[in-house]
């Protein structure tokens, strides 16, 4: 039996206004000064948690590293009532390769090129590689989330140029012109936040961004609350 972390289990509804993040590892905070090796939990020093701080909310952390889209989209359907009408919600998209399944082994399972399970190497070798399928496919995720949140105070993010691009062309998808722009977070160039940063430090990460990176997408985010 799966034991659920404290930080994860549902929570009785509060009369304190919280900031609630979804997304994989970048909203999670891996590799930032204050992240466990264990990663146990997340980080205090992530762009939603440094906003929490700022604005004086609780805050919630529902991402969890190697998430997928659809995975980021299924927790939002978990949390949806606890979300209370006065919170924040940020919500980061990331790399579109990535699919949920439930496996008969491994019960829900992030695949991905960097996986080694059996099925996540079948699965993409044969299907849905076409970069457009990809796209497509986190684009319903998005739209979802999108109409699940209408009504909330709430901002969406990516994590990656390709993904950031994909919602400003209206010829990619029918879903396109149906996504509201005006609650993205977009970044100069249209970039992701890895690119977006590392060109704003004038830095190339190892892995994941570094905690001034962070510092700077929630001022970004401030300048929209």
């Amino acid at each position: 039996m799966t034991t659920i972390p404290n930080w994860r289990r549902p929570l009785a509804m509060s009369d304190n206004r919280k900031v609630w993040a979804f997304g994989d590892s970048y909203t999670f905070g891996h590799d930032l000064s204050d992240c466990s090796h264990d990663q146990s939990k997340p980080s205090n020093l992530t762009y939603p948690a440094l906003v929490a701080q700022r604005l004086g909310y609780d805050y919630e952390c529902r991402a969890m590293g190697y998430y997928s889209n659809e995975a980021i989209t299924r927790t939002i359907i978990e949390n949806i009532d606890n979300i209370n009408d006065q919170d924040l919600v940020l919500v980061m998209w990331t790399f579109p390769i990535r699919r949920e399944f439930s496996l008969e082994d491994a019960g829900l399972m992030t695949i991905s090129r960097e996986g080694g399970h059996e099925f996540a190497r079948h699965y993409l070798r044969h299907v849905d590689l076409d970069p457009g399928t990809m796209i497509d496919l986190s684009l319903r995720q998005i739209f979802l989330a999108q109409e699940l949140l209408r009504g909330q105070d709430y901002f969406f993010l990516s994590a990656v140029t390709d993904l950031a691009k994909a919602i400003t062309d209206p010829w990619l998808s029918p879903l396109v012109p149906r996504l509201d722009r005006n609650r993205w977070v977009m970044l100069d160039d249209d970039l992701g936040f890895h690119e977006w940063s590392e060109e704003q430090l004038n830095t190339r990460y190892q892995y994941h961004p570094t905690d001034a990176a962070h510092e700077l997408l929630a001022r970004k985010i401030l300048e929209r609350t």
